[in-house]
């Protein structure tokens, strides 16, 4: 089981290697051990905000100019803060859950595998702070899934609004996997057009004698287009991607037969489609499972902000 703080751990530490974790930041405050807001007692100190604020700005800040810096400290400092105080007060009620060894053991091979050896090391973090902030996530995430086991299960009705409202969501739209070719005309006109034409219709006419079976060599010689080093393969082009005349041909063109040369404002192109999808919308019995786990997850978002108001509502938070 992947649990939600590890999730948020990933997406933090992602965003701390980005900047220079622990070292000195232009725009940082010059008194590090300047205490901004006391949670019951401990401590929030100015070190912690930068912490977090030097994560958040990472790389940007070798570049942008003070006054930006300035900027975009005063918007977020108070987001940070409100944070960290959050955290103190999760990290409280939850001190008494248990974490075993071998759970903070697998969330750091997780998180290590997410970044690379570089970006790691570039957090800064011994090996001891990171297995304490896994392990201190883990315990909120254990409190927060013991607060979600007593919430009601979700209703029929309430899955079916859902769908009703949202069901844009669980649309696909039709689609073709095409291979392709473009003679890009490069705003020729004339004689010089005329040549492109030709000789679009001359590879046509080589695809046509190997039955397309030659359709990737040919496209890796002759297509201008990137997708020709791939043999000019598209993936799946959705509606609506690509010009409208290209369209016409690709979603009417018989499954596995070269086309005829077709222009567009790119150029001459010859395709063939190898799979055609129509759109599809799932079922709410398809789309279930989704809808419980954004309605779940929307129902413990909403469980926790009330939850973390009631606890600030009780804590004594001097702000300094």
């Amino acid at each position: 089981m992947r649990y939600f703080p590890i999730r948020s751990i990933l997406l933090r530490l992602t965003v701390v290697f980005l900047g220079a974790c622990g070292l000195p930041f232009a725009g940082a405050q010059s008194d590090p051990g300047k205490v901004l807001v006391k949670v019951n007692g401990e401590a929030i100190t100015q070190a912690d905000v930068d912490e977090v604020f030097n994560g958040l700005v990472g790389d940007k800040a070798k570049t942008a100019s003070a006054a930006s810096l300035a900027k975009v400290r005063a918007e977020n400092e108070p987001l940070i803060i409100e944070q960290l105080i959050d955290k103190k007060l999760l990290m409280k009620m939850a001190d008494d859950q248990e974490v075993s060894a071998a759970e903070v053991e697998r969330a750091v091979q997780e998180v290590k595998k997410a970044l690379t050896p570089a970006e790691f090391k570039q957090m800064n973090w011994t090996d001891e702070k990171l297995r304490r902030e896994i392990s201190n996530d883990l315990k909120i995430n254990k409190l927060i899934e013991a607060r979600a086991a007593s919430m009601p299960g979700l209703t029929d009705d309430e899955m079916k609004a859902y769908y009703n409202a949202n069901i844009g969501e669980f649309a696909t739209p039709r689609y073709v996997k095409p291979r392709h070719i473009l003679i890009a005309t490069d705003g020729a006109t004339g004689d010089a057009l005329r040549e492109k034409r030709l000789q679009a219709e001359r590879i046509r006419l080589k695809l046509n004698a190997a039955k397309g079976a030659n359709f990737s060599e040919m496209a890796k010689q002759h297509s201008t287009c990137p997708s020709a080093k791939n043999g000019g393969v598209l993936e799946k082009v959705f509606e609506g991607q690509m010009p409208k005349e290209f369209e016409a041909v690709a979603f009417t063109q018989p499954i596995g037969e070269v086309s005829s040369v077709f222009e567009t404002d790119l150029g001459f192109h010859i395709l063939i489609v190898d799979e055609r999808q129509e759109a599809t919308t799932l079922s709410l019995q398809q789309a279930a499972p989704r809808i419980a786990q954004i309605l779940m997850a929307q129902r413990k978002q909403t469980a926790m902000d009330g939850y973390l108001k009631d606890l600030k509502s009780k804590a004594k938070i001097q702000r300094l």
